[in-house]
């Protein structure tokens, strides 16, 4: 279990009566600092009045005044020269309030209802441009002199990271505390290991759970918790409600996200409700996917009042919750059966967003020109040139915009990383939108097409490491460009007259997934017998042209480095093909004087020159460069540093480099398909601190916790880590007496790559012996048009009792190979081999089996099917599966 980061520990001041005085000064004694992020209040009021202040991000030039009177609570902004009204809301009463303070927002709330909620940036003045110079947040705070308050506490805040696995091996979850109910943890520990270890053996599987329950629930977390992503694994057996609590501020006061699943097959009620005072009102409800004694995942996006939900993969209920904007998060079962819950998830999400459905646009928007004012839930604006409205307190690294935007003359849209007089703005006008880059005032277009109608468009613009992601409407289009900004505000613009909607701004998230990693540190893979283990390097990647091991430099980490080779190159090899959107990254490198550090991706038959490739070189000016089969196509000055992130990777016609700060992109109209992946160096001395590789659309599947991607259509399907003889510590298990079927729920297309491990399975007795069952009979369906075996490609290995390979097309066989080298026997005691690894590959109807990296089945389908779901499985046995991931293989052919 991860435990959550926070800048600070509460702080508690304790308070006697202060006598009252007419001015807003701090009081020095009980004074807080409140500088960068965010942070809450805790303030007991003993008494209503216009003395009962609070001051915010207070300094010497003044700062915010929150003021607690017998008709309103009232937040304003006072200066030496200035003193105005910013909001006015609900009147408090004696007791605690809760003020959240998470610029450019300001809320107050007292038992969970919010008494005012506004926007404001201390000692921003209407009109002045928002600039680096420019601190938000910086300040104290306390309460005034002559306030009269019981407590007065003060709480920074940082990100929120919260997990729990349940792997406890005590059986305790001190974490989690049970609001009702009676919550213990489940635990499955093989019979042999429960006897020869008792409670204190290693732990197959765990999960916390509930039994009987009466509206039982258990929560974690903080009061002050916001802004934040929650999702569970959750099953329960028939008639039982489970469901994902949040926002939760006692046993009688929280929002839920619930499902019960229904008698029909596969059939559940999900339900979004809010639960006051001990009453439970439904605000939503829709018929899900669900089935009983079967995992999904529940998920809840909550930021202020606005939320949206996830249940078992679909979108449900995005809207406003017409209460609470804090709180812990739970676990929620109501019901005769059995609820189980596991893989718990919170972390704050970095998202702000504005429906402009309020009489005042506020202090969190800044406007540069024009006119802009709010009316009938829309945000109206005109200018006769450009103008801007930019959203204060956004600026991430990886950002979004969007906005709805309605053009009624001359051109609107979105602006990104907008400092000063630079920046981007993807716009809209009748017949057409433009990208265009803004530098110091000066206008370079991107990109410009047609758009499909007129009037209300979706505009959405995103960045990230040089990649700007316009979206207009349906229309969607990428361009790298390395030499704007790459940080600052988002924001609207507009040059004519429009009207906006549902702007919406935030951090991206990674995309795609990490397949493999090595560093320095010796890892280990499952060998073919019994005992036998290799190291990664040799086996997972492959060195070809000299030899990689462990090195270390001073003042880092351990790392990898190649042996000398003469002057020509030395490359370290992924040892299975990686198509499509791959990446490989070098992270913490050294490139000593005189040596060459490169990437390559996209290659044949393990031929740097016949793919891209990255290379920088220690010379001066030091140049990093992008090459396609050798030629360079790009090139860039980058600065001396002592060690360098290089990254080269595939986005779609894209090929991308980047080495530190400096970064080049090429667009190739006839892309090279080639799947090999590989570090080389030439020259000695070079280091990689850690090599990784990915795909920017991959899902990869651990199986170290409950994947809900996979849904078990047939057969017995068990998510642990309990007995086994070889070098695994975590799987799936399938079981079928007679057919045992998962599907994956991402439909994916023709063009596909798909690599996993699977192994046989151990059962251990607790009369001492253990068992190592037979598998083979081992399907994966790729294009399946239903959840069905035969509706697609099924490749079916070690069939026939293990001794031959099949490919079926849609029932059919296509192609068979009775080799011996495909065999999986089962012996006296255990099966040879233990394990095997499966990669297929779909490419334009050209289809290939690897099993243990030998070629084992081709065929070309010369009407080749469309995409759909995938789908693993074993038939009479029982088989372990683990690290299964799978990745468009893009083509200049695909859609």
């Amino acid at each position: 279990m991860k435990h959550v980061r926070l800048l600070a520990a509460i702080v508690c001041l304790n308070l006697a009566a202060l006598v009252a005085g007419a001015a807003p000064l701090p009081n020095a004694e009980l004074a807080a600092d409140a500088e960068g992020g965010g942070y809450d209040v805790f303030a007991t009021l003993s008494a209503i009045g216009p003395h009962q202040q609070i001051l915010l991000d207070w300094a010497d030039s003044g700062g915010l005044v929150l003021t607690f009177s017998a008709e309103a609570t009232t937040l304003s902004f006072w200066s030496a020269s200035d003193k105005r009204m910013i909001a006015q809301g609900k009147a408090a009463v004696p007791g605690e309030v809760h003020i959240k303070r998470r610029v450019p927002m300001v809320e107050v709330s007292q038992k969970g209802a919010v008494l005012l909620r506004t926007w404001s940036r201390r000692a921003l003045a209407e009109g002045q441009p928002v600039g680096p110079e420019l601190t938000e947040g910086q300040g104290q705070v306390a309460p005034a002199t002559g306030a009269k308050m019981a407590e007065f506490r003060v709480q920074p805040v940082a990100d929120i990271y919260f997990s729990d696995e349940f792997l406890d091996p005590e059986g305790s979850a001190s974490v989690w505390e049970p609001l009702t109910g009676t919550w213990k943890i489940g635990i499955y520990r093989d019979a042999l290991i429960q006897r020869d270890h008792g409670d204190k053996g290693p732990i197959g599987a765990s999960w916390y759970e509930v039994t009987d329950a009466e509206r039982a629930v258990a929560v974690a977390g903080y009061d002050f918790w916001d802004g934040y992503q929650a999702r569970v694994a959750a099953r329960a057996t028939a008639g039982t409600r489970l469901g994902l609590v949040f926002y939760c501020q006692d046993a009688d006061n929280y929002a839920l996200l619930s499902v019960k699943p229904a008698e029909a097959e596969g059939e559940g009620i999900a339900t979004l409700s809010l639960t006051r005072d001990g009453h439970e009102e439904a605000l939503a409800q829709e018929t899900v996917s669900w089935r009983a004694d079967t995992w999904y995942e529940l998920a809840v996006e909550a930021v202020d009042e606005r939320i949206s939900c996830r249940v078992a993969g679909i979108e449900l209920f995005a809207s406003a919750l017409p209460a609470f904007t804090s709180g812990r998060v739970g676990l929620f079962a109501d019901g005769p059966g059995l609820a189980k819950f596991d893989d718990v998830l919170v972390r704050s999400v970095h998202v702000t967003r504005d429906d402009f459905d309020r009489p005042v646009l506020a202090g969190c928007w800044n406007r540069a020109g024009g006119d802009w004012d709010l009316a009938n839930g829309s945000l109206h604006a005109g200018s006769d040139r450009m103008a801007r409205c930019l959203r204060v307190g956004a600026g991430w690294p990886a950002t979004y915009v969007a906005a709805d935007v309605t053009p009624a003359s001359g051109a609107a849209g979105v602006c990104l990383n907008w400092t000063g007089r630079s920046g981007y703005i993807l716009s809209a006008e009748s017949d057409q939108y433009t990208l265009a880059k803004f530098v110091d005032g000066k206008r370079t277009i991107l990109t410009t097409g047609p758009i499909d109608k007129a009037g209300h468009v979706p505009l959405r613009l995103s960045y990230d490491h040089g990649r700007l992601c316009a979206k207009v409407g349906a229309i969607e289009e990428v361009v790298y460009d390395f030499d704007g900004p790459r940080a600052g505000r988002c924001g609207l613009s507009v040059a004519g007259k429009a009207e906006f909607d549902d702007f919406e701004a935030g951090e991206l998230l990674p995309p795609g997934a990490e397949i493999s990693a090595i560093s320095g540190k010796p890892q280990y893979v499952p060998g073919e017998r019994e005992g036998t283990r290799r190291p990664v390097l040799g086996y997972v990647w492959q060195p070809r042209g000299g030899r990689w091991s462990a090195k270390t430099i001073p003042d880092c980490p351990p790392g990898l480095g190649p042996g000398p080779y003469g002057d020509r190159p030395t490359a370290l090899w992924y040892f299975q093909p990686c198509p499509g959107d791959a990446v490989i990254t070098a992270e913490n490198s050294a490139i000593p004087q005189g040596t060459t550090l490169g990437l390559a991706l996209a290659c044949e038959d393990g031929d740097i020159g016949s793919g891209y490739a990255l290379e920088v070189s220690q010379s001066s000016p030091l140049r990093l460069k992008l090459l396609r089969r050798g030629e360079i196509v790009a090139e860039a000055e980058t600065s001396a540093q002592a060690s360098y992130d290089l990254s080269l990777w595939r986005d779609g016609d894209y090929v991308v480099a980047t080495a530190g700060d400096a970064g080049l992109a090429y667009k190739d109209d006839q892309p090279l398909l080639g799947g090999r992946c590989c570090a080389y160096a030439r020259g000695t001395g070079a280091i990689i601190g850690k090599l990784s590789l990915g795909n920017r659309r991959a899902h990869y599947y651990a199986f170290r916790e409950i994947e809900t991607d996979w849904q078990p259509q047939e057969g017995e399907w068990m998510a642990h880590s309990g007995l086994t003889c070889i070098a695994w510590d975590y799987w799936l298990t399938g079981k079928g007496t007679r057919r045992a079927m998962s599907y994956n729920i991402r439909p994916q297309p023709h063009n596909l790559q798909v690599d996993f491990w699977v192994s046989e399975h151990t059962l251990g007795y607790t009369s001492g012996r253990h068992q190592h069952f037979p598998y083979y009979n081992i399907s994966l369906v790729t294009c399946g048009k239903s959840r069905s075996p035969d509706s697609g490609y099924r490749f079916l290995i070690a069939g026939e009792n293990g001794r031959v390979t099949q490919l079926l097309r849609l029932g059919q066989v296509v192609a068979e190979t009775r080799d011996r080298r495909f065999w999986i026997t089962m012996g006296y005691h255990c099966n040879s081999p233990r394990a095997i690894h499966v990669v297929v590959s779909q490419l334009n109807g050209q289809i290939s089996l690897r099993i243990n990296d030998v070629e084992a089945l081709q065929f070309t389908d010369s009407e080749p099917l469309s995409g759909g779901y995938v789908g693993i499985g074993v038939e009479d046995c029982a088989a372990n599966f683990r690290d299964f991931w799978m990745a468009p293989a893009t083509s200049p052919d695909d859609s």
